[in-house]
């Protein structure tokens, strides 16, 4: 059995139970679409099957880094991105 990691820090991402919530909402949208469309055990399989995939693939990159491929393949930075101001410029105004 493996450890689950219980966050100890104020900037950890919410959980819901042992889960954090971006690995919950696959399997919720599963749910409430599969019951929409009559096929909610498949659905639910599915949001669970591509949680799976989300975990390892986030585990394997440092944070931060869905936000940068979203920006490097369709060029949205998001409503929080920041910018490096030009390091050769002598006042900023």
């Amino acid at each position: 059995m493996q450890p689950i990691d219980i966050p100890q820090y104020v900037d950890d991402p919410p959980h819901l139970l042992f889960w954090q919530a971006d690995e919950v909402a696959p399997i919720g949208i599963g749910l409430v679409f599969g019951m929409f469309t009559g096929y909610a055990a498949v659905c639910t399989i599915a949001g669970y099957l591509l949680t799976r995939w989300y975990r390892k693939y986030r585990d394997d990159h440092p944070d931060g880094f869905m936000v940068h491929m979203l920006y490097w393949a369709t060029g949205y930075a998001g409503a929080k991105a920041r910018t490096i101001p030009n390091p050769f410029i002598r006042e900023f105004n």
